[in-house]
């Protein structure tokens, strides 16, 4: 029997005198999709960036084909076959594809070691056709939409002959096309004997594409399994140590007075036609698919884009053309779709809860420190941050984790109307039902919200109405609890339920 293509044997790595990854082992077989599981924070970046050689382990052995090896840098993985493909693409996008396929290993010629640009293009191209996929290879980066991008990533590692691609999240930003064109590229690789390690936070994922799944929890793995013996549910027990009665806790509506309300809504070429209003103590839920304008209506209410037609009312007096400043001072908060472009990473968590909410702990200019400081501790234990450290920089939390600093943010600044664009996006599911809870108590404590979401089982979930948007109008309205999803995603591509 041949050994396995890689082996971690009892490995760990400790950060700051706290265990990361926590003695865990695992087999990776040829020809395998091996999904990798866990809430943020439970180790499985730390875990693949050791088998990518970009972290050392401090304890623990990795094996390629039972033979022990050593990484000191990813250049080492590379040459034993192990290539990643991150979350936060590494290309260069005002490079070609060819030239980022072949970057840090470009052929030269002659004796002035002068670029060979015609075996660049020829292993490019071999590349990309061994993924069947029609690249342009000498297009700019740049120009490519995101799912292309993705595969030019997995081009580049194939091109060094990796046996292995590590995939992070590869799929938490693309269509549902691009997500099939991705899959039936993994296939075909499987079948000439690469080995993937697919982390994701989408369930529905583990049996389209896995053949193997292991789940990691506070550094340490729980379990692996053929994926043919795993349900939902019991991954979820085993990610969050708990068992999840209700994956979309729900909270009663009990609307009270109009909050928001827009009519006849338009904005550049994505928002045409939107009408839809919202109470207090109610949650309006935004469904469609990529590119129905969910996100650009949001800006709009918000005014981050301009009003080009309709009307928009908040508390009853009409608005016209305003700042998000002017929002902001009318009770409007917009968590958006990027959490990293709400938040000063560098910065403390107390210094984020706070940015919006500046005068309201400043006198004539003067930053009060007390105040600001006793605002931050109450929110960083009432929304239950981890680790509750105010002064901790934010860029160190977990997904989850900085969207509760997003959240808090807001809440500090007294906003009572809630914008929010894809707020699961991204986070496990232990840090979703964290973010529902949040979504509740801003319900029960009578504020408005609106969630603008591709996930139809979170809209149903959690929304007391969904509104279903379809090429920048909203064709639609249901009641959350009585509507199917073949009813929303017939609503938002234009069909018919069958």
């Amino acid at each position: 029997m041949s050994p396995p293509l890689v082996e971690l044997r009892n490995v760990s790595k400790r950060f700051f005198g706290t265990h990361a990854v926590n003695g865990v082992s695992l087999t990776i077989d040829e020809g395998t999709v091996h999904v990798l599981l866990g809430e943020n924070g439970a180790g499985k970046s730390t875990l693949m960036k050791i088998l990518a050689g970009v972290v050392k382990p401090d304890a623990g052995e990795i094996l390629i084909k039972g033979q022990k090896v050593e990484m000191e840098n990813p250049w080492d993985a590379l040459r034993l076959g192990i290539g990643m493909v991150y979350q936060e693409l590494t290309l260069v996008p005002t490079l070609s594809v060819a030239e980022n396929i072949c970057l840090g290993d470009l052929p030269c010629k002659g004796p002035g070691h002068v670029v060979n640009w015609q075996l660049v293009r020829e292993r490019a191209l071999a590349a990309l056709g061994r993924l069947g996929v029609d690249i342009n290879p000498d297009a700019k980066v740049g120009n490519l939409d995101l799912g292309q991008q993705q595969l030019v990533e997995i081009a580049r590692a194939i091109s060094r002959h990796a046996r292995l691609i590590i995939l992070d999240e590869p799929t938490s930003a693309l269509t549902s096309n691009a997500r099939e064109k991705l899959f039936a590229v993994i296939r075909a690789l499987k079948k000439e004997g690469v080995a993937f390690i697919y982390i994701s936070h989408h369930l529905d994922e583990v049996p389209m594409i896995g053949d193997v799944v292991s789940v990691l929890r506070d550094g340490k793995l729980v379990a692996t399994k053929a994926v043919a013996e795993v349900d939902d549910q019991m991954l979820i027990r085993m990610m969050v140590g708990r068992t999840l009665e209700e994956q979309y806790p729900q909270e009663q509506a009990r609307p009270g007075e109009e909050a928001l309300r827009v009519e006849g809504l338009a904005a550049g070429h994505r928002v045409k036609d939107v009408t839809f209003a919202v109470c207090y103590g109610e949650v309006l839920g935004l469904a469609g698919l990529m590119g129905a304008g969910r996100t650009e209506v949001l800006e709009t209410i918000f005014g981050m884009r301009r009003l080009d037609r309709g009307r928009i009312w908040v508390n009853g007096r009409e608005i016209g053309a305003w700042s998000p400043q002017e929002a902001i001072r009318a009770g409007l908060a917009l968590v958006t779709e990027d959490r990293k472009n709400s938040l000063v990473l560098q910065n403390s968590i107390k210094f984020n809860l706070t940015l919006a909410s500046l005068g309201l702990h400043s006198r004539m200019g003067l930053m009060n420190g007390s105040k600001e400081a006793r605002s931050a501790v109450d929110l960083v234990k009432g929304l239950r941050i981890e680790p509750p450290h105010v002064t901790r920089a934010v860029r160190t939390l977990s997904g989850g984790n900085q969207q509760k600093v997003v959240l808090g943010k807001w809440l500090c600044s007294r906003a009572r109307i809630f914008l929010l664009d894809d707020p699961t996006r991204g986070i496990d599911v232990g840090a979703k039902v964290e973010v529902y809870r949040l979504i509740n108590e801003l319900k029960r404590g009578g504020a408005a919200v609106v969630i603008a979401s591709s996930d139809m089982g979170e809209l149903m979930g959690i929304c007391d109405r969904i509104a279903v948007m379809r090429s920048g109008r909203v064709v639609n309205e249901y009641n959350a609890r009585e509507v199917s999803q073949e009813d929303i995603l017939a609503a938002a591509m234009g069909g018919t339920v069958a």
